[in-house]
C-alpha cells in the first residue's frame, strides 16, 4: 500500500515480456518506421473518500535525431485512446 497526496506523483519501472532484437530495436527507434513501444496497465487506488477507483493508461515511445549532435532522444506519450478513469 502507498499513499499519494493530491497531486502527488509516482514513478514506476516497466520491463518488457521479451530481450529484443537488434533489428526490433532498429524498427522500434526508426522514425520513419510504423512500429513503436507500448508500455500499457491500470492503477486501481482508494480515494480520500474511501471508494475504489482506477486508471487505465497506455503511453508509447518516440526517438528522434532532430537536434545538433544528432543524439538519439526518447520522449513518451499518451494516445487519444486507451487513457480512462473511474
Amino acid at each position: 500500500m502507498i499513499t499519494i497526496g493530491a497531486g502527488g506523483e509516482l514513478m514506476f519501472d516497466a520491463e518488457a515480456d521479451k530481450i529484443f532484437s537488434a533489428n526490433e530495436i532498429t524498427e522500434i527507434t526508426n522514425p520513419k518506421s510504423r512500429k513503436r513501444l507500448y508500455s500499457y496497465g491500470t492503477v486501481k487506488y482508494q480515494d480520500i473518500f474511501g471508494r475504489k477507483q482506477y486508471t487505465d493508461f497506455c503511453l508509447f515511445f518516440e526517438t528522434h535525431r532532430n537536434n545538433p549532435k544528432r543524439e538519439l532522444r526518447t520522449r513518451v506519450s499518451a494516445p487519444e485512446h486507451h487513457n480512462d478513469a473511474s
